[in-house]
């Protein structure tokens, strides 16, 4: 692939969350907007670890809020990290859902972020 594009679109990013955690029949228990936030979350916390990432898109960029509204857009960010932010979002949905919460797999998911992006165990936020 070309420059740092992913191949993916924010909606495939989502579409594999809810594959992973086991939420693909409605009514959700993760609502589109929770989810599209953690991703917003997940960019600005990779753009904290990694500005390298961000370069394609200029370092001055305004930083955005993910939305629905991009579902098709494609996800600015070379594909070898797209696992990361999948990790990142799964693990800010586990973390807030009180019912099938499991903080041990939700620190996991969010050290793995940190892992993938960085080379080094660690926990974000």
């Amino acid at each position: 692939m070309s420059g740092s594009q992913s191949g993916f679109t924010y909606g495939q990013i989502l579409t594999q969350v809810r594959t992973i955690v086991q939420d693909q029949a409605t009514p959700y228990r993760y609502q589109d907007a929770e989810l599209y936030f953690a991703l917003t979350e997940a960019m600005a916390d990779a753009r904290a670890l990694r500005p390298d990432l961000f370069l394609a898109m200029g370092l001055d960029t305004t930083p955005f809020l993910v939305t629905s509204a991009l579902a098709n857009a494609q996800f600015p960010i070379a594909w070898q990290y797209v696992p990361a932010f999948i990790d990142y979002v799964i693990g800010r949905a586990e973390s807030r859902d009180d019912t099938y919460t499991d903080d041990s797999r939700a620190a996991t998911f969010m050290g793995r972020f940190v892992q993938r992006l960085t080379g080094m165990a660690g926990a974000a936020r």
